[in-house]
Formats: C-alpha cells, structure tokens, sequence
C-alpha cells in the first residue's frame, strides 16, 4: 500500500450516498433500506438532535469514496454513515418511512444552522481507506486502534464528577503501590460510597475543599498506613460472606463503623496537620543525635510504654448508643475517641463527662450524682463484683471530677491522658449496662 496523505475537501450533502455494504447492516440494493435499518437500530434520532443543538463534531471528519468523475462525481460513505444518514433525513424527511417521519419533520424546522458541505477525507479505492477504518472500529489491535475510556479514565475526563474524591485516593493507591492498576478496575463507585461519608472522609483525613486538589490533613505515615489497608480491604473478600470487606452493598452506619475502627486497627492516632496535596512531603524536623559519646556508660535498653493517643472506640458501645437514637450522645462519643489526647487532653475531658452527664440524664439520674446513681441502679445487679463496682465509682468520681475541674476551673485542668483513656475502659462496661437497662426500660 502506497503511503499517500489524503487531505480533506468540504463536498455538498447533496452528493453524498450512504454505504449499502456498510458493516453495520447486510448488503442492501437501495437507500431507503438503508435508512430504514439505520433509523431502527442506530438511533438516528438521537443524533439528528445532537447535530441541530450543537452542530457536527469538528473532531470527525467523513471518510468518503469517490465514483465518477467531473459534474457527475458522487460520494459513498465509508466512515460515518450514521451522522450523514441523520443529515439527510433533516435536509428531507420524506426520506424515511411515515412512521419515523415526524420525529425528522420537527427537528429539520427547528434547525437553523442547516448543514449543506462536510469536511471529508476522500478516497478512491476502498482497499486503501480500510485499513484506517479497522482503526476506528476494530478494537485496540495491539495499541494501534482505538481504545475506549474505561470508567476511571471517563471520571478523569469529567473532572467536575462527584467521583473526584474517589478517582484521586485511588490514583494516589495505585502512584503509591498500595493497589494494583487491575485490582482498582471497576472500584470507582464503592470507593466513592466510603470517602464521601462524613465520618469515613473525616477518618481518612481528606480534604476536598479545594476543587484544584485533594489535600490531606494527616501526617504523610498515618494517611498512608490507613489507605493501605482501604485499599487492601478493597480486594481482599470476607472468609463469611465472600465479599470484599469494603464492599458497595454497605450502609452508612456500616461504612461509619468500619472507619472509626480503622485508625485503631492499623496503629495510627488522631494528629493532624494543615491541609497539604496528598502526595506532599511531610515538613521534615530536626532529629536529636542518638549516638553515646565515647566512653560514656550506656543506659540500658529500655522501652517505655507509649502514651495514649485517642481513647479507644468501643464498638459494642457505639451500637448501644445508636439504639438510643440520640444524635447528640452519638456524636460526642465519636468526637471524644477521635480528638487527639497529646495536645487537646483538656478538651477530650470535658466531652468525657458531657457524655456521661448526658447519658446519665437521659437513663433518668435525677438529682443523684454518677457515683450515687450506679451504686443504686447496679446494687442488686450480678453483673459486676463488688471490686469492679468500687474500680467503677472510682472511676466516675475522676471523671466527674475531673470534667468540672476542667471545665470550671481558671486554672485548674485535666492534663493526664494516660488515665482518661484509663478510666474510660473501667466505666464503659456500666455504661453499657445502663443503656441496657433503659432500653428495657423504655423498650427503645
């Protein structure tokens, strides 16, 4: 085959035929039938609409081939049938069978900017233009043909999709090696569902306010440790239900849970940064030197525990408190076990007895202090043991104590997170059993 440049010329609708050995239907010996077959099952019409809203698209010429010669040169489409076969019925409807007919009739009177030349790419031998037509409409062909957008790739396209947020932790996975290219295929939408609910996005550490980029309000270790696992529970299928544990057949309330848990499951705390794009470096900060001077004794290799970074999120008691209903209780709970305690102590304490307080309030307290009002409720109660009621009163006096002292005080505060994270796992087995009891109480 010769390698000749086509270049395109501008020909009249007017001597332009459709192609009755298009492959799109059987050999046909007239025009009408071919028009007809098109109109039924190539949606013709729709096209017809397009053309007259926005005109042809400039990035699509015709292919044609020529037949005669001089004043008696004709045309047969070899690329792009339907579109001319959408022209002709707005120049004439009468074209095409009555049925069809008013669909063509009231879209050729609302068309202004009629369309009477196309710009094509002219042949003269059919063997030469087929090689670039299998371009077109024979499948990839090894990276030479035309490959259609797969769903991310569309989502990329449309950049103001409400899949922006998902696209980008994906694509962020996949740049970082936490999930394959594969594995990502057809995740789009799941992915989505978790990073666009409020708690699950406040979790990640993501922030999308800036329509330009995603940024993140993690440190770079903690947000990549838990998309890490996001993204791994993405692939990895339940033994039980044989699902992906991250999975779009999950509520809210299930997609709540599983992130609230995360951060505690993979080792992460609650500290935050200002918001920086995802893939930025972490500010780096100047290091202690480690090393031991020569000749001096060498402390002994000791590890101390490490401090308490958030209290932690008691599932079973995160249930109890949906059965209540009561946003507010619900709310603060996840608020006092998402605050980081290295900095912001004083302020988790307070949320700690607001949430007790509150919760005592709603079971029905009364005037009774904390310590008075368990010690009542659970006497008789053969739930607990006697030294596990005394490490409870114990326990919510501290609380009490220390939730007044914070937050009335001008000076004094509670600064010990070790002992609040503490004192909240002795309370939070009678916190439960209240709920219990007036869930039986009430019938909640």
């Amino acid at each position: 085959m010769s390698n000749v440049t086509n270049t395109s010329e501008f020909i009249p609708v007017s001597k332009i035929f459709l192609d009755l050995e298009n492959p799109r239907h059987k050999p046909y010996t007239k025009q009408a039938q071919a028009i007809s077959y098109l109109c039924e099952k190539e949606q013709i019409g729709a096209i017809a609409r397009d053309i007259v809203d926005l005109g042809l698209n400039p990035t699509q010429k015709f292919a044609l081939l020529s037949e005669g010669k001089g004043d008696d040169e004709t045309y047969i489409v070899l690329e792009g049938n339907r579109r001319m076969c959408a022209l002709k019925l707005l120049h004439d409807p009468e074209l095409v069978q009555k049925s069809k007919r008013s669909v063509f009739e009231k879209l050729s009177a609302d068309w202004k900017a009629q369309i009477n030349l196309v710009e094509a790419v002219v042949f003269t031998d059919r063997a030469e233009a087929k090689i670039w037509l299998e371009r077109i409409h024979g499948g990839a062909q090894g990276g030479v043909g035309q490959r259609w957008w797969n769903s991310t790739q569309k989502e990329r396209f449309n950049d103001n999709s409400k899949h922006r947020l998902a696209l980008a932790v994906l694509e962020y996975g996949i740049q970082k090696g936490f999930i394959t290219e594969e594995d990502s295929k057809k995740k789009l939408t799941t992915v989505s569902r978790y990073v666009m609910n409020r708690v699950a996005k406040e979790v990640f550490g993501l922030d999308s306010n800036n329509p330009d980029a995603i940024g993140r309000t993690r440190p770079t270790a903690d947000f990549d440790m838990l998309q890490t696992q996001f993204l791994k529970d993405l692939v990895i299928k339940d033994i039980k239900t044989g699902q992906p544990i991250v999975n779009s057949r999950q509520n809210a309330l299930a997609i709540e849970a599983y992130a609230r848990q995360l951060p505690k499951q993979v080792g992460v705390g609650i500290d935050r940064i200002d918001t920086e794009p995802m893939d930025a470096q972490d500010s780096g900060t100047t290091k202690q030197p480690t090393s031991t001077p020569r000749g001096a004794p060498r402390a002994p290799k000791h590890t101390p525990p490490p401090e308490s970074k958030v209290i932690v999120y008691d599932q079973g008691f995160a249930g109890d408190l949906q059965k209540l209903d009561n946003q507010k209780m619900i709310s603060l709970y996840y608020s006092v076990c998402t605050v980081g305690l290295k900095h912001h102590t004083p302020l988790v304490t307070v949320g700690v007895w607001s949430l007790v307080e509150s919760l005592m309030t709603f079971v029905g307290k009364g005037d009774a202090t904390f310590k008075a009002f368990f010690s009542n409720q659970a006497q008789n109660s053969q739930d607990f043991s006697n030294d596990q009621k005394k490490h409870i009163n114990e326990a919510f006096y501290r609380i009490t104590a220390n939730g007044n002292t914070t937050k009335h005080g001008s000076i004094g505060a509670n600064f010990n997170g070790d002992d609040l994270v503490n004192d909240m796992a002795i309370v939070t087995p009678a916190l439960r059993w209240l709920v219990h009891q007036s869930t039986k109480k009430n019938k909640v």
